[in-house]
């Protein structure tokens, strides 16, 4: 069976001191377009009527191929290009009665076939109030016309399923708390290239996620810091990996995200419940930016990809972006040739990601000179940072090419520069005379630090 062997990533930003800000992520505000929740119910989006039921946006999908919305007045499903002119589906009344009955359906469109199953059971409070209440759990698969082709029956409720060239991902989990009041989960990955042979995958960890552009990307299974009161938690573990080969761990600034999503070729990460002000978007789910929300009420409640749109959904409002705007200034501010640095054998996932400036590799001082132990100082009145490790002593001011090492100046190709409230400085110049060695690796344009 063709496979996919990965390990891999993800993030949502918050704020890390810098050496002269409180910073995170760049944060970026773009307009958005806002539809309302009336009284809870129902809202209209493209002159469709899109009710929810418990509280969720149930029977409306963009299944990656078309609108599909589910009436249950009429008991009826309808097919659309612009979730505006909708046509009626000819399908068989017992599967739609089954889609219909499902807690949370989902319907995606995943090489020739649809496949359906239900969302009920993703990472949050839901599966360990009610993750007793169901067991064994089927998806159905139909081709292309709607017609059912088969279904399959896993032992354990679906948390994660992706199609990715050509092989289907599964996860099945089943959540509880521990002794301790730990949230913890047993789960188990299944690989299938006909929705109707599935394999049991002992040496993934999670569905990976790919965004067809760069990095294959996956969170360890296990989750941590978990709050049953926010619906917070954070992945213990997360890896990169560039066309198939050996997965990298990555070292963020801040910690991965709760939820994550492939919104056309974007990774989105962000975080669900009250006060929520902002989301994440990258182009490789190394580097990101920051993208606030307007104002709301309530609680973000969920995320969704509808065609060309982004859609958040709060208590009593839908947020849509423009994935082209959102790509727009990905390409801007982290673009897909970004630098990686690599330093005891992970990735480090800067807030601020790393620039070429006439030839030299700039970098964020703090996070990278931390994590080789070093310790680093800043002086705000002349705009001066000394790093200090194993006796070497390098001091040098934000614009001026003269660096300091260990009192004796030094010429800089170009001096440290302040990008985005963060000290970034030339990553050979402090990294040799710190006695380290860096070397350039061309093909996935990433530093070695050893």
């Amino acid at each position: 069976m063709k496979k996919i062997f990965i390990t891999m990533i993800l993030l949502v930003m918050y704020t890390y001191v810098s050496l002269s800000a409180v910073m995170g992520a760049e944060i970026v505000d773009i307009d958005c377009n806002e539809y309302d929740i009336v009284a809870k119910a129902y809202f209209t989006y493209n002159n469709t009527v899109v009710r929810l039921n418990d509280n969720k946006i149930r029977y409306f999908w963009w299944t990656g191929r078309e609108f599909l919305l589910y009436d249950a007045k009429t008991n009826e499903l309808k097919q659309s290009t612009d979730a505006e002119n909708w046509t009626l589906i000819d399908i068989d009344f017992d599967l739609k009665n089954r889609i219909s009955l499902l807690y949370t359906p989902v319907i995606r469109f995943c090489g020739d076939k649809y496949i359906v199953y239900d969302a009920y059971f993703e990472p949050s409070a839901d599966p360990v109030i009610r993750g007793n209440e169901i067991s064994k759990q089927s998806i159905y698969i139909m081709d292309s016309n709607f017609n059912l082709i088969g279904s399959y029956t896993f032992e354990d409720p679906v948390t994660d399923f992706e199609y990715i060239n050509g092989v289907y991902y599964l996860e099945t989990s089943r959540y509880f708390m521990d002794e301790n009041d730990k949230l913890k989960r047993t789960s188990q990955v299944y690989t299938s290239s006909d929705t109707v042979n599935w394999d049991i995958d002992n040496v993934l960890q999670g569905v990976p996620k790919y965004n067809g552009i760069k990095n294959y990307i996956m969170p360890n299974n296990e989750l941590v810091n978990y709050s049953s009161n926010l619906y917070r938690f954070e992945w213990n573990d997360i890896h990169i990996s560039n066309n198939n080969l050996e997965s990298t761990k990555v070292e963020f600034e801040t910690p991965p995200a709760c939820y994550y999503k492939v919104v056309d070729d974007l990774y989105v990460t962000y975080q669900n419940g009250a006060q929520e002000k902002s989301f994440q978007a990258s182009l490789d789910g190394v580097y990101f930016i920051e993208i606030l929300y307007p104002d709301y009420d309530g609680a973000l409640r969920d995320c969704h990809w509808w065609k060309d749109k982004l859609i958040f959904r709060t208590s009593d409002k839908i947020f849509e972006y423009d994935i082209s705007e959102i790509r727009n200034i990905l390409n801007q501010k982290c673009p897909i040739d970004t630098p990686y640095i690599k330093l005891n054998n992970s990735i480090l996932g800067f807030e601020t990601p790393p620039v070429i400036e006439d030839g030299s590799t700039l970098v964020p001082i703090r996070f990278l000179f931390e994590q080789m132990g070093a310790q680093v100082d800043w002086e705000q009145a002349t705009r001066t940072a000394t790093i200090s490790q194993n006796n070497t002593t390098v001091s040098f001011t934000i614009d001026d090419p003269t660096a300091f090492v260990n009192g004796a100046p030094a010429t800089m190709t170009v001096p440290a520069r302040l990008i985005n409230g963060k000290t970034m400085v030339p990553l050979r110049f402090l990294s040799e005379n710190l006695g380290y060695t860096v070397d350039w690796n061309e093909g996935s344009r990433t530093a070695i630090i050893e």
